[in-house]
């Protein structure tokens, strides 16, 4: 949809625990984007399933936007 201009998310009250909250946030963001530029009016949920995140690619980029020094100096982003 050319009318949204970006998304923004911020602001947790609480500390995250979960492990895998990166990994279901990538997964939720990559299905809402599909939809949301998909032309097809009735997306199947088979088609949102199949929409499946690169956890370790993830994973590394968590760790690469988390853990390291000012500049991104991590193997993920010197490839």
């Amino acid at each position: 949809n050319p009318a949204i201009s970006g998304v923004v998310l911020e602001d947790f009250d609480f500390v995250i625990v979960n492990k895998f909250y990166h990994i279901a946030t990538a997964s939720l963001i990559a299905r809402t984007i599909y939809i949301l530029t998909s032309e097809i009016e009735n997306v199947h949920d088979s088609t949102l399933v199949a929409i499946n995140v690169n956890v370790p690619l993830v994973e590394e980029l968590m760790g690469c936007l988390l853990n390291c020094d000012l500049g991104l100096s991590c193997g993920l982003v010197k490839k």
